[in-house]
């Protein structure tokens, strides 16, 4: 599972990047310019451009990473040793999952049109799709079985992968239902085209910078207490985005068009209003999802993860994780709004600035837990941690940290050594 999600790290990011924000974000307000002004060819024009140009970087890009697969793992993923097993796994599943990012960036831009056109519902189902594919993958593909051997993890990419050209296929048809008409064109000097090529670069800057703070920097930490602890951090990742993509990024997605339109009437008023309206509704569902999230952590992570190769010990470490991380679930869901807001204005410089000062903030304080507790030596400590568990008979992190007082007691170095431990732990959990 760690060796997957460390692969899958890559295309992830580039989603985010394309087609789940920097591409949106400047999409979508230039775009529904020409919508206002009812200028459909052009719009199409500007698509088409968009489009093109995208694929072929996208193209030269996922040539790279197949060419220079080990060295991306050694990027995303420090803490896997090269030339071990998991290793050539991790690279071997990185060359395959590097395609999916043409189909979900594709994938992306079309669902920017049809935000455009204030249509969410076919967004909506594909992804869904998307997930039948990834559970097919695990279910059914990965126990088929290739020249002699099962397919395994290798199934699993495939379902992906199919999913992800499942997104593109289904989207076609409602994007020419609305009037979209493909040109074979990058027309680099059309006026729309240089100003979502100007606006993206920062949007993208600053997303990436978000990117890095909530999923790249814990993975890449994580992964030097080994793969283990790369599953544990990126499923309680994935809980915190749960809500958050059920209902922060919903509604910052259904009014951001809205409010990109607004801004080009001039209707300030009515961006205000929609603003408003927007933030109070994310708050009202987010921070009862965050209480309740918070009190279920482990009943939540061992009904989700719970089984198989993920034992006890791994679903009270995750579920730790989550307590911590869902915090930050208010502010990064408010997050969602705010941005778009910015970028509906074609605002993209305060957003920058804000992500910078959140990756600084975040820096600093991992450098702080760094010389604090030691963490190079994260491996070794796992291991002493899990020996120094079995024998007390320890069935979880938490029932180890109920313990230490009376530790202190018993034996003083004991304690001192299980105070260590539990640091260590903490902060890779952080």
């Amino acid at each position: 599972a760690g060796c997957f999600r460390a692969a899958y790290s890559v295309p992830d990011l580039l989603y985010y990047l394309l087609a789940g924000g920097a591409l949106s974000a400047a999409f979508i307000p230039v775009f529904s310019d020409y919508l206002v002004r009812d200028e459909q060819k052009e719009a199409n024009r500007v698509a088409s451009s968009i489009a093109n140009l995208m694929l072929l970087l996208l193209a030269i890009g996922v040539v790279l990473e197949l060419v220079f697969a080990a060295y991306v793992v050694r990027v995303v993923a420090p803490g896997i040793a090269p030339g071990t097993a998991e290793f050539h796994l991790t690279v071997g599943l990185t060359r395959l999952l590097c395609t999916i990012v043409l189909f979900t960036a594709l994938s992306g831009l079309l669902t920017g049109i049809l935000n455009s056109y204030h249509h969410f519902l076919m967004p909506t189902v594909v992804w869904n799709v998307f997930n039948i594919f990834f559970i097919i993958g695990f279910v059914v593909l990965r126990k088929l079985h290739w020249h002699g051997a099962q397919l395994g993890i290798y199934g699993v990419c495939i379902g992906a992968l199919m999913g992800s050209l499942s997104m593109v296929l289904l989207q076609l048809p409602a994007v020419i239902k609305y009037g979209f008409r493909y040109h074979p064109i990058i027309t680099l000097s059309h006026a729309g085209v240089r100003r979502i090529i100007r606006l993206f670069g920062p949007v993208m800057l600053g997303l990436s910078l978000g990117y890095l703070n909530l999923q790249f920097i814990p993975i890449m930490i994580a992964s030097l207490a080994g793969t283990t602890a790369i599953a544990l951090i990126v499923n309680a990742n994935r809980i915190v985005l749960l809500p958050m993509g059920i209902f922060a990024v919903a509604i910052a997605t259904a009014a951001f068009p809205r409010m990109s339109q607004q801004v080009t009437l001039n209707e300030h008023a009515e961006f205000r209003k929609t603003f408003k309206n927007s933030l109070i509704a994310i708050i009202l569902l987010v921070v009862p999802s965050s209480v309740a999230i918070f009190l279920l952590a482990k009943p939540v992570t061992g009904c989700l993860y719970g089984g198989n190769a993920f034992n006890l010990q791994d679903i009270d470490g995750s579920a730790y994780a989550l307590t911590l991380f869902i915090w930050g679930l208010l502010g990064l869901s408010l997050l969602q709004l705010v941005n778009r807001a910015f970028f509906a204005r074609q605002d993209t410089r305060t957003p920058v600035i804000v992500g910078i000062l959140m990756v600084g903030a975040n820096v600093t304080m991992l450098c702080s837990a760094l010389l604090k507790n030691g963490v190079g030596h994260l491996r070794t400590v796992e291991q002493e941690m899990r020996n120094w568990m079995e024998k007390h008979e320890y069935e979880s992190v938490s029932q180890m940290r109920g313990s230490m007082s009376q530790i202190q007691c018993a034996d003083p170095t004991a304690f001192e050594r299980a105070q260590y431990i539990r640091a260590v732990t903490t902060y890779k959990m952080l």
